[in-house]
């Protein structure tokens, strides 16, 4: 049975296409997964409005919800604007480690 959980877990494994030190998860450009009935649906806001990998990251989220055997749809949210604020502190440490200077969360002070 497909489950919200599972439908994360999986997502998690999918790398964004331009950094693929970091999941799309990890990343925070998953916005909402919901599941009904064996179809998923899944809401993503790329980091930027003109990114050219947004096809390509939408075809591979559908596949990992395929992949649990769901029926996925998948839609770009631009209610609102993507920021740093929304990687996860996995994907902080990720881009670090990866030589990547990732800027701290809003209100955060400086170490």
């Amino acid at each position: 049975m497909v489950t919200e959980a599972r439908v994360w877990e999986a997502l998690a494994e999918v790398a964004d296409p331009e950094i693929p030190v970091v999941s799309v998860v990890d990343l925070g450009v998953v916005r909402d997964v919901e599941v009904e009935d064996g179809h998923v649906r899944v809401a993503f806001t790329p980091t930027f409005l003109g990114c050219p990998a947004l096809e390509l990251m939408r075809e591979r989220m559908a596949d990992a919800v395929r992949g649990l055997g769901a029926e996925p749809r998948v839609d770009v949210v631009m209610d609102d604007s993507w920021s740093t604020d929304r990687i996860t502190p996995a994907g902080h440490e990720k881009l670090r480690e990866a030589g990547f200077a990732p800027p701290a969360p809003q209100g955060a002070g400086a170490p």
